[in-house]
């Protein structure tokens, strides 16, 4: 796989969606799955940078990060929203 994120794609594509995530029915962990491997295939081949590829991530949902953590070369490259920051933000908006 070519690209910026090339290396981080290979990853993901090693891990199981339905075994890391199996509070959720196999449909949405595939969905989640799919919908973070297009988000990083179309990041790697606009070449866009890390933190734009974050936001893109936090935007799919809970599983979609869950399942970015679980691959070490995706992970490792870019910096993923966490419960508490997602938290923090709705206190903000509230205020």
């Amino acid at each position: 796989m070519k690209g910026r994120y090339g290396e981080s794609l290979k990853g993901l594509l090693q891990i199981n969606p339905v075994e890391l995530l199996p509070e959720v029915s196999t449909d949405e962990a595939l969905v989640a799955y799919d919908q973070l491997i297009e988000v990083v295939k179309q990041a790697s081949r606009k070449a866009v940078g890390a933190e734009h590829l974050s936001a893109a991530i936090g935007k799919l949902g809970q599983h979609s990060i869950r399942l970015a953590r679980s691959a070490p070369s995706l992970a490792d490259t870019i910096e993923l929203p966490t419960a508490a920051d997602k938290s923090a933000n709705l206190s903000l908006r509230k205020g």
